[in-house]
C-alpha cells in the first residue's frame, strides 16, 4: 500500500475516532444542558483569558528565542513571536498537536545559518515544556496525594516521574549519543530516503548540546513553568465563568495529564480526547458532565481563536513567502 493511502487511512480513522468520542460526550451530557452551560457564560472572565493567552503565546515565543540565541541564532524577538503565531495558525489544518511545530522548525530554519539548530531549538521548546508540566503535575499530586483516585496516583508517580527520568538521561548524558547513532545506523541500514540517518544523528547531537549550557536550560524551564501555569489558569478561569467551582488545585493535577495524553495520534488535534478525560476528571471532584463537556469546548474554541490570531499575522507577515 502506498505511503498516501496508509495516511489517508489514518486521518480517517483518527477522524472517526474523534466524532464518536464527541458524539458520546455530548449524548452522554445532554446537548441541551452543554448549551445551557456555555450560553451562561460569564463574557468577562472569557476576555480575561483571551487576554492570558496571548500574552502566554508571547512567553513561551520569548523562551525560543532564547534557545535559538544560544545556539548562535541571533533572531528579533518579534520575528520568533511571527513564526510561532503561524505555527499556531497551522495547527488548526494539520491533524496531530506537534504539526505547527514542524512549520514553526520548517520556516525558521529558512532564514536560519543551520536548519538542523533551528528544528532541535523547537524540539528543546517543546520538550522543557513537557518537563515543566510533568514536574507541575508530579507537584501538586504529591502536595494533595489523599485527595486522589489510585488512577491517577498510577499515571503520576508510574508513567510519569520514570518518562521525566528516562527523557533527561536520553537527553542528558553524552553516551547516548553514540547508541542513538548505532540504533538510527541498524534502523536505516538498507533504505535511507533524503539522507534521514545523517539528519537524525545532527539532530540528536544538536539537542545533546543544549545539556552543556545550564543556564539557557534554567530558563527555559522557568519560562515553560509560567507557560503552562498561565494554561493552567486560563482552565480554571474557564470553569470559573459557568460556574464550575472546582479547587485550583484539580486543575494543576488534570490539566497536564490531559495536555500530555493529547500528544497521543488517535484524533485529530485530540478532539474527542480532551472531552472524554475532562469528564473522566473532573465528574471525580464535583463536576457535571455537562460542565466538564462545556469546559472542554470552551478550551477548544480559546485554541481556534489563538489560531486564528496567528492567521491575521500570518496574512499580513513577509515569512508566508518563506
Amino acid at each position: 500500500m502506498k505511503k498516501k493511502s496508509k495516511d489517508r487511512i489514518k486521518t480517517i480513522l483518527k477522524i472517526i475516532v474523534s466524532v464518536s468520542l464527541i458524539t458520546y460526550v455530548i449524548y452522554s451530557a445532554g446537548p441541551y444542558k452543554i448549551l445551557a452551560e456555555i450560553k451562561g457564560i460569564n463574557v468577562l472572565y472569557f476576555i480575561i483569558v483571551i487576554f492570558i493567552t496571548i500574552v502566554k503565546i508571547g512567553v513561551s515565543a520569548k523562551k525560543w528565542q532564547i534557545l535559538l540565541k544560544a545556539k548562535g541564532e541571533i533572531k528579533n524577538f518579534l520575528h520568533v513571536w511571527r513564526i510561532y503565531y503561524i505555527g499556531n495558525f497551522f495547527n488548526l489544518f494539520l491533524p496531530t498537536n506537534v504539526g505547527g511545530d514542524i512549520v514553526k522548525a520548517h520556516k525558521m530554519s529558512k532564514v536560519s545559518e543551520n536548519s538542523i539548530e533551528a528544528y532541535s531549538s523547537v524540539f528543546m521548546e517543546r520538550f522543557t515544556g513537557v518537563i515543566a508540566i510533568f514536574a507541575l503535575a508530579i507537584v501538586a499530586t504529591t502536595l494533595f496525594f489523599s485527595e486522589l483516585p489510585y488512577e491517577i496516583l498510577i499515571i503520576i508517580y508510574l508513567i510519569f516521574l520514570p518518562l521525566i527520568i528516562l527523557s533527561l538521561i536520553m537527553i542528558w548524558r553524552d553516551s547516548y549519543v553514540q547508541k542513538f547513532k548505532g540504533f538510527v545506523n541498524t534502523l536505516f541500514k538498507s533504505f535511507n530516503p533524503f539522507s534521514i540517518k545523517e539528519k537524525l544523528i545532527k539532530l540528536y547531537k544538536s539537542v545533546n548540546l543544549y545539556t552543556k549550557k545550564k543556564k539557557t536550560l534554567g530558563y527555559a524551564l522557568l519560562i515553560s513553568l509560567v507557560f503552562h501555569t498561565m494554561l493552567i489558569l486560563t482552565n480554571y478561569i474557564l470553569a470559573l465563568s459557568i460556574g464550575m467551582n472546582i479547587p485550583i488545585h484539580y486543575f494543576f493535577i488534570f490539566i497536564p495529564i490531559t495536555a500530555i495524553l493529547l500528544f497521543l495520534p488517535i484524533s485529530i488535534r485530540g478532539f474527542g480526547v480532551r472531552e472524554v478525560l475532562y469528564v473522566y476528571f473532573f465528574t471525580q471532584v464535583g463536576a457535571t458532565t455537562a460542565q466538564s463537556v462545556s469546559l472542554s469546548f470552551l478550551v477548544q474554541l480559546l485554541g481556534i481563536i489563538s489560531s486564528l490570531i496567528g492567521g491575521f499575522v500570518y496574512l499580513f507577515s513577509q515569512t508566508k513567502k518563506i
